[in-house]
């Protein structure tokens, strides 16, 4: 189901020759995945934000994609807008969870072992179509939030990320989750830090803190 609900939405995307071009050519660098938040949005029939893209290949192969942008994102990839939709595109070995532990060099599926949240942790493979799911169904099932891969070198975009997830989709927090708030609420995280991360993730999607703070 998850399969051909991506398909149908970028059966629609390709529509538009210039994505189309777009995405042939990032398939043609080696096996790439969109992951986690477009996969998402599209299942429960909202428009993402932007479309990730990791691609199996050498981040040297993607300069080309400068022809459409040379705004970067924090892994040195590539964030682009092409007909009025915003893609953020790198390689999987610049990807932070791989430079940080070596368990995750064992191919591109295991990507989806490296997020932070069971609601990222699925992917489709923009080369053979395949579902990538390491949590996705198993969240949505038990209506609980938690986390797959806790080292994070942005704990505070989690936490707001966690608040806003709880209080959309109508989730718990699982026990794990639960302590990672709190533990980082001691390291100084408030309603500041939240307001900040809410407008750089969600822009004009307004969530209200004490009302998603009481998810926890």
């Amino acid at each position: 189901m998850i399969g051909k609900i991506a398909q149908r939405n970028l059966d629609s995307l390709k529509e538009d020759p210039q994505i189309a071009q777009l995405l042939n050519t990032v398939n043609g660098f080696g096996s790439s995945l969109i992951l986690g938040g477009a996969i998402r949005d599209w299942f429960f029939g909202n428009p993402p934000k932007d479309i990730d893209i990791v691609v199996d290949c050498p981040a040297s192969k993607l300069k080309s994609l400068s022809e459409y942008s040379n705004k970067r994102n924090k892994f040195g990839g590539h964030k682009l807008t092409v007909s009025k939709t915003d893609f953020d595109i790198w390689s999987w070995e610049h990807s932070w969870a791989l430079m940080n532990n070596p368990k995750f060099n064992k191919g591109l599926d295991t990507i989806t072992k490296a997020v932070f949240f069971n609601m990222d942790a699925i992917g489709y493979r923009l080369d053979t179509g395949e579902v990538v799911d390491n949590g996705f169904k198993a969240a949505l099932e038990s209506k609980t939030l938690d986390i797959v891969y806790e080292p994070n070198p942005y704990p505070f975009l989690q936490v707001s990320k966690a608040l806003v997830m709880l209080k959309k989709y109508g989730m718990m927090p699982s026990a794990k989750l639960r302590y990672y708030v709190d533990d980082q609420k001691a390291r100084g995280y408030n309603q500041i830090s939240f307001a900040r991360y809410q407008k750089l993730n969600y822009g004009d999607e307004i969530f209200n803190y004490d009302e998603c703070m009481k998810a926890i």
